[in-house]
């Protein structure tokens, strides 16, 4: 036996005997909306997350209603509130190895994890518990966010960072002036000459650019928006 599979066969029995809000994500990190939010409030927060799915609560955490997924937004329901989907609760006591099982049994891939009160704990997913058997992997969601270009409204663009400035001028006509940088990352940090923070909202040439996720090294998710009327 190899050490790969010795160090497998390890976590597996760990596994056996570890409970979820020991894999979970805590609830500090939770991103939710309320029932009293408008379609434009959560735009903004899926634009601003990056998340595909987010839970739906009244007034706090404590009081979970449901999921609501990006795939249902775009289909422009009148009112968003009619397409929350069902949560999945479970105690934070609940082994891990049984609920993975209970999601692959159910086809689900998250749920909602509540303490000995009835208050929410935190999430735990499908791809948290593979971790915890075989390291840190990739969800389609991460390979698809690096080649995130989303058009949210007009000429406004949610962007990955790693977005190549090529693909959007041949894409969406941008006309995005080209440099040395590849990336709108590269062309948001060439033309300030620095690495802005989150939250940050200015002008370059003919884009207005809000930055949605970044940290001290890199530039992540970004909204741009094109004027109008670019000079060709």
């Amino acid at each position: 036996m190899d050490e790969a599979q010795s160090d497998i066969i390890s976590k597996v029995i760990d596994i056996r005997e570890q409970r979820v809000y020991e894999a979970m994500t805590p609830r500090t990190d939770v991103i939710g909306v309320d029932l009293t939010f408008t379609m434009e409030e959560v735009l903004d927060t899926f634009i601003q997350s990056g998340y595909s799915k987010i839970l739906v609560y009244d007034e706090n955490l404590d009081n979970i209603k449901g999921w609501l997924f990006t795939k249902d937004i775009f289909k422009q329901p009148a009112d968003w509130k009619t397409i929350v989907r069902d949560v999945l609760f479970v105690p934070e006591t609940k082994k891990s190895l049984e609920m993975l099982n209970e999601f692959l049994n159910k086809q689900i891939s998250v749920a909602v994890v509540v303490d000995e009160f009835g208050g929410t704990a935190g999430l735990i997913t499908v791809e948290d518990l593979i971790e915890e058997l075989f390291g840190e992997i990739r969800d389609e969601y991460d390979e698809a966010e690096e080649k995130m270009i989303r058009k949210v409204q007009g000429n406004a663009f949610v962007l990955s960072g790693k977005v190549e400035i090529d693909i959007l001028n041949e894409e969406h006509d941008l006309k995005i002036p080209e440099g040395d940088y590849e990336t709108i990352a590269g062309f948001i940090m060439y033309k300030i000459g620095r690495i802005p923070v989150k939250g940050e909202s200015f002008k370059i040439d003919n884009f207005t650019i809000m930055i949605l996720r970044s940290d001290k090294t890199k530039i992540d998710l970004v909204k741009l928006t094109a004027e109008q009327n670019n000079p060709e």
